[in-house]
């Protein structure tokens, strides 16, 4: 399925093809291989005129938002779980790296059945991560350092310790509307009501489990500890609204709503049918065809009553988005989504693109399509990491195009902002390591083996020295791909940490980096990454080489550009005329200068 969190989509950015440019902000690029009849030409010149790009006003329009799992970033009190006065201890290093907002995974009082996906009270910090006066605290502090705090919602469904389910099971309880009951099939109701199945399990009818207080069955569409809201009982959004107000006065900068375009189901409980594409090896899960029954337009009225909210405190919000059928009904989504006020939606595609055994044809295509689809000004937001991942950014991209995906990442963007949501342990190079069958602790490989586990993503935060300490961590200790934690990196000055930096550094003292309109730069080759950002007078241009080979960059008669970045430890401001030979697995940016 094509999983999405969104911003936006037509006409910030334009696609060029010329066969011959003539303009001085042109560039070639020639493929290093002799095999080839002829160079490959492209240019990113003939550029229609475009109005004075101007820096957003919002702070999130040109963030870096940087995700925490707070059970896994720094352990303060050696008990083996990450906690919110760790992440306090822990701002002078995330406001050093450059980051402008913290987008937490859930904090709230849990059984953590499923990492904090499922609450058992929406009020109170779970006593694992700390209390009520230590995530103010935390709220405090990063202000202080102009960092906001986006905390992670969860209003699809609650544990089902919650006090909610608990009198729910009552059928005479004031609460049984809570929640989704319904009788079961057969002579005694022993089969589940419909054929639903859950993304945690995927067998049909797993979507349902039998209560043995009232003989009936709640819906869950993910695991049976977690119950859904009824959508269609309006106490129930009460209830959510005031949850969201509630944090909002204590200083949250904005609310990232988990699964939001699953709150609603189908009320006529019409079974699923078998979809006829599904073959054996693909996921479970789409063997029946769950959109039609989950993914429901009713949720946009809400979204919209959100969003009012939202900007009562000038705050932002990020919702999470499945679409039904590919990335057109994707697009399609988030444009309704954009329509509802929802200022800030997360948008999956390159995530989904980036995967093992990736191409780079079809990365191309999915963020140029994206950027195609934003209205101009509307802002756009990349994501290649987080933690439902089964696998870690390098493990995905190869460990050789880690930091070529980094440059990448922090180059995309369109008019009206670019917000990049980086995950914890990316800008060190987190990779895969340590995650068995013994000590996993994600329903979803328990469920389905472990090697669909999400554990990968959540391994300790490898801080190095004796931070990390000797104690026993709830996961494993997490690894890198040069082996060094952080604190050992912060010294390297040719760490991947302190590359990130200065990639982060870089959108901030461009200005086409930050908010400047997305050129797609078409590359036969289907090893290179090429597009170009413009904003105002200044344009700069990404180029990527995915390749084991050698690739050239040629400039047109009479035009110098000057390096921005290099993956490969070139010196920044290094002016090029005529061209320069991009390495293997080599990305830079350079910012295209008037000849002279």
């Amino acid at each position: 399925m094509v999983h999405a969190e969104v911003v936006g989509a037509a006409g910030n950015a334009k696609r060029v093809t010329i066969p011959s440019p003539t303009r001085l902000d042109s560039l070639s690029l020639l493929s290093g291989d002799s095999n080839l009849p002829r160079p490959t030409r492209i240019s990113i010149g003939e550029m229609s005129p475009q109005p004075e790009v101007q820096r957003p006003k919002d702070w999130w329009r040109t963030a870096v938002i940087y995700q925490v799992y707070p059970r896994s970033f720094y352990d303060s009190n050696g008990d083996g779980n990450g906690d919110l006065p760790g992440i306090t201890q822990k701002l002078d290093f995330l406001q050093d790296l450059g980051v402008n907002g913290l987008w937490l995974n859930p904090f709230l009082r849990s059984p953590m059945n499923d990492g904090g996906y499922d609450t058992a009270d929406y009020r109170e910090v779970d006593p694992m991560f700390g209390t009520n006066a230590d995530i103010k605290e935390l709220i405090q502090q990063a202000d202080k350092r102009g960092i906001k705090i986006i905390m992670d919602l969860v209003m699809n469904h609650t544990s089902d310790q919650h006090k909610w389910f608990q009198e729910s099971r009552d059928p005479d309880s004031e609460l049984r509307d809570y929640y989704v009951w319904r009788k079961g099939r057969g002579e005694n109701g022993e089969e589940p009501p419909t054929n639903w199945s859950s993304f945690f399990d995927g067998r049909p009818g797993s979507a349902w489990t039998r209560d043995d207080v009232s003989g009936e069955w709640y819906l869950h569409k993910f695991d049976p500890s977690q119950p859904d809201l009824n959508p269609y009982n309006p106490k129930v959004w009460d209830e959510m609204k005031d949850v969201m107000r509630f944090w909002l006065d204590q200083g949250i900068g904005g609310i990232r709503f988990d699964v939001l375009s699953h709150m609603f189901h189908d009320p006529d409980f019409g079974d699923m049918d078998v979809n006829q594409n599904w073959k054996p090896g693909d996921p479970l899960v789409n063997k029946l065809l769950w959109q039609p029954k989950y993914l429901l337009d009713d949720v946009y009225p809400l979204a919209s009553e959100f969003a009012a909210i939202l900007d009562e405190y000038g705050a932002v919000g990020v919702p999470e988005i499945h679409a039904a059928d590919g990335i057109d009904d994707a697009f399609l989504r988030m444009k309704k989504f954009r329509e509802t006020g929802i200022a800030l939606p997360f948008n999956f595609t390159s995530l989904e693109a980036a995967q093992q055994g990736f191409s780079v044809e079809g990365l191309n295509r999915a963020q140029d399509q994206y950027a195609l689809n934003v209205p101009r000004g509307a802002g756009t937001t990349y994501v290649f990491g987080n933690h439902d991942q089964v696998h870690r950014l390098p493990d995905r991209v190869g460990h050789e195009n880690l930091r070529l995906v980094t440059l990448m990442e922090l180059a995309l963007g369109g008019t009206g902002g670019s917000t990049i949501f980086m995950y914890q342990g990316d800008e060190i190079g987190m990779r895969d390591g340590g995650i068995t069958s013994d000590n996993q602790q994600d329903p979803q490989g328990k469920h389905m083996g472990v090697e669909l586990s999400r554990d990968n993503s959540r391994t300790m935060y490898p801080w190095g020295g004796q931070q990390n300490g000797d104690r026993r961590s709830w996961l494993p200790d997490g690894m890198t791909v040069g082996g060094e934690g952080a604190l050992e990196q912060m010294g390297d000055p040719g760490s991947m940490l302190n590359f990130t930096k200065a990639a982060i550094r870089d959108r901030v003292q461009n200005s086409a980096l930050g908010w400047g309109d997305y050129v797609s730069i078409d590359t036969v080759g289907k090893k290179l990454t090429a597009f170009a950002r413009r904003a105002s007078a200044q344009t700069v241009f990404f180029v990527g080489n995915w390749s084991d080979e050698s690739h050239t960059i040629e400039l047109d008669e009479g035009m110098t550009a000057r390096l921005v970045r290099s993956t490969n430890g070139r010196q920044p401001d290094e002016i090029i005329r005529g061209g320069t030979t991009l390495e293997a697995h080599e990305g830079v940016i350079y910012e295209l200068l008037r000849s002279t």
